[in-house]
């Protein structure tokens, strides 16, 4: 009797143990549940809720001197060709003070993009996109130009950088002793590419100094004529704008 009981007193206390494990499973599993339901205490993201907001943080960056260096003549630069190589989000002022300034000269001026951009390609300042622009062309293009600029800014530099038909553009124009290739800010980027000498003197915006000393000197001035043909500016801080679009003006007086 004695062995009976003690038989039938474990399996007893097994199935208890069995009921209890389950019971606790079965709370485990609702406790877990009723977490996942719960709204995430920790806040990931937050709208941009206007332009205010966007000033707030300074996403528009540094307010840049737009005035236009003064004109010779508004027929200085008649029968000259001059190309912008931009994609969405290059940086406006770097486009619109030598564009202006050479339209106001008598220049044919041309907007060229990458042909998926379609007819209007978008400025930026900064990390603000502000204006779209009129698209003349795209980098396939053959028209021959006296000057090929190639502005910065946050997305297109890396775009232009990246293009083959932008580097085969811009392959073509350095080789022409007749015709100037110029970049400013960011946009020398896209020389990284190119095969010039090593150790060449240039400037760029100070974001890509590491990247260009990687093959360039980097000089931190505002204009630096690396090669004869080859225009480098620093940056759209302060006269920088003025002095690269002079420095390109005063290229095409003696060319």
């Amino acid at each position: 009797v004695s062995t009976q009981s003690t038989g039938s007193d474990q399996k007893t206390s097994m199935i208890a143990a069995l009921v209890l494990f389950q019971a606790l499973f079965c709370l485990t599993l609702v406790h877990a549940r009723s977490l996942s339901e719960q709204p995430l205490q920790r806040s990931f993201s937050a709208p941009i809720l206007s332009l205010a907001d966007e000033d707030a943080h300074n996403l528009r960056g540094a307010q840049y001197n737009e005035s236009l260096p003064a004109l010779l003549s508004p027929t200085q630069f008649a029968g000259r060709r001059v190309g912008f190589l931009v994609s969405h989000c290059f940086e406006e002022v770097e486009l619109t003070v030598p564009l202006k300034y050479f339209a106001a000269g008598g220049a044919d001026v041309h907007v060229l993009a990458p042909w998926w951009v379609g007819n209007q390609v978008a400025s930026c300042e900064y990390a603000r996109a502000v204006n779209w622009f009129t698209v003349d062309g795209n980098f396939t293009t053959d028209i021959d130009f006296d000057a090929l600029v190639v502005p910065g800014g946050l997305w297109s530099s890396q775009v232009v950088a990246n293009d083959g038909d932008a580097q085969t553009l811009i392959a073509r124009q350095l080789t022409r002793d007749d015709r100037l290739t110029a970049t400013v800010c960011s946009g020398a980027s896209v020389l990284l590419r190119q095969k010039l000498p090593r150790g060449l003197a240039l400037t760029g915006s100070p974001a890509v100094r590491t990247e260009l000393e990687l093959i360039y000197k980097y000089v931190d001035a505002p204009t630096v004529l690396a090669l004869s043909n080859l225009l480098t500016g620093r940056s759209p801080q302060n006269q920088d704008s003025q002095l690269f679009t002079l420095a390109i003006a005063r290229w095409l007086d003696r060319h």
